[in-house]
């Protein structure tokens, strides 16, 4: 087998995922296009699933985009404004995979750091992404969002 042949095989297998962030996944908001594909590379690469949120389903409990169990959609549709703040609401982080997260951004030339951002648990996972973003924006700016 010839020295291109192999780098080709190379090239086509699949890399291997970190089972540190086994089910991991980031909800995300706002991340332009070009940003957001090099955030969607280096997710790939760790085995992190992003779903970018529309603003559509901004009605909708957190949980249920997550896919956690339980967690039902609603039938409202969201139709007023959005927000800009760029947003990551994160499910199946431990604080090991957090601390590796941030520190792959930080290396991956063109990935914005979240604006806000927090991890889906029990007492948010049925709160909407309005609601989360208001929550996230007072704890930062302590202050309520403006509408």
């Amino acid at each position: 087998m010839g020295l291109f042949n192999k780098i080709k095989e190379k090239m086509t297998e699949p890399t291997p995922k970190n089972p540190m962030y086994d089910g991991a996944m980031v909800l995300l908001y706002n991340l332009d296009r070009e940003k957001g594909l090099q955030f969607e590379i280096m997710c790939e690469n760790l085995g992190v699933k992003v779903i970018y949120v529309a603003e559509e389903d901004y009605l909708q409990p957190v949980g249920a985009l997550a896919e956690i169990s339980g967690v039902e959609r609603v039938e409202e549709q969201y139709e007023g404004e959005g927000f800009s703040e760029i947003m990551a609401v994160m499910k199946n982080f431990t604080g090991m995979s957090m601390v590796d997260f941030k520190k792959q951004m930080k290396r991956t030339h063109g990935v914005a750091t979240f604006q806000l951002e927090t991890t889906i648990h029990d007492k948010n996972m049925n709160m909407n992404s309005i609601e989360i973003r208001n929550m996230l924006h007072e704890k930062k700016h302590g202050k309520a969002a403006e509408k």
